[in-house]
């Protein structure tokens, strides 16, 4: 007989997971047209965020609505990947706004190669953790689903929380850095632009705030459900504590003004293009 493995799993409502895509559909649009017309890196990381938010909900709606496809092993993993890698880009999109802002107020340039180095290392080390902590999540979701796994249930439980962990870091991080942020911005009462008078560039880092305490709610949500998997896989928890976190927070980058673009880094903070366009 064979098993329903998205069924086992815990994929239960279909309209949730079809909802979940149609929500995230015309945000790729939207940031691919961003990233035309206003070029940063942060649309392009936002447009592919949101593209595997949309390929995860169809293969989950998918497996819910087909019998066939929910005995394919192969596709639980896929979105399972999915889902994991996803949430890194959100994050390290958020962080690598919230540097920028703070690198166009009207601070003094690095004062020595040292500093300039630093700035760019914040990023880089950011990134390189997220990527380890995804590294590892992966190999977790494949060996717990594998019928024949080469590790024991232990070992895979372990690098599943360290993986949860150090993501639950990252956001705490970069929550704190949305905090000194605002201090910033109120200290100088000014948004990052000074001809940008929108509500992002005016209140962006009130918006980030929000953000990133709907990233946290989600991480949170993660940390304290990873001993207890069929809690976190519940969906009556995951979709309110985990999906629909991470939909709002994207839905506040659409803010005008909030993410700078290219051209006003280029003409108000010349002294941190190098640093930023590397940690795009």
């Amino acid at each position: 007989m064979s098993t329903n493995y998205a069924a086992g799993f815990g994929y239960n409502s279909l309209a949730a997971a079809v909802i979940f895509a149609i929500a995230y559909a015309p945000l790729t649009g939207w940031f691919i047209f961003k990233a035309i017309s206003d070029f940063t890196w942060i649309w392009i990381i936002l447009h592919v965020f949101c593209s595997i938010r949309v390929a995860a909900f169809l293969i989950r709606a998918i497996e819910i609505a087909s019998d066939s496809a929910g005995e394919s092993l192969t596709l639980l993993i896929v979105d399972q990947i999915l889902l994991l890698a996803g949430f890194f880009g959100l994050l390290f999109a958020a962080y690598g706004v919230v540097l920028d802002r703070e690198r166009l107020l009207d601070l003094p340039p690095p004062i020595s190669r040292v500093a300039s180095v630093y700035m760019r290392w914040r990023r880089t080390c950011f990134h390189l953790t997220g990527t380890a902590a995804i590294a590892l999540g992966i190999v977790a979701a494949t060996q717990a689903q594998s019928t024949n796994s080469s590790m024991s249930p232990d070992t895979i439980a372990s690098l599943r929380k360290v993986s949860v962990i150090i993501f639950l870091i990252l956001t705490i991080v970069q929550a704190l850095q949305t905090v000194y942020l605002l201090y910033l911005e109120r200290e100088r009462s000014k948004s990052f632009s000074p001809a940008d008078r929108s509500i992002g560039g005016i209140h962006g880092a009130y918006i980030f705030v929000v953000i990133s305490v709907l990233m946290l709610i989600r991480e949170i949500y993660s940390a304290a459900t990873v001993s207890d998997q069929a809690k976190q896989r519940d969906e009556s928890y995951w979709y309110p504590l985990a999906a629909l976190p991470e939909l709002l927070a994207v839905i506040l980058f659409c803010a005008p003004g909030l993410v700078p673009s290219w051209k006003i880094v280029h003409k108000y903070a010349p002294q941190y293009q190098g640093a930023i366009e590397m940690g795009a």
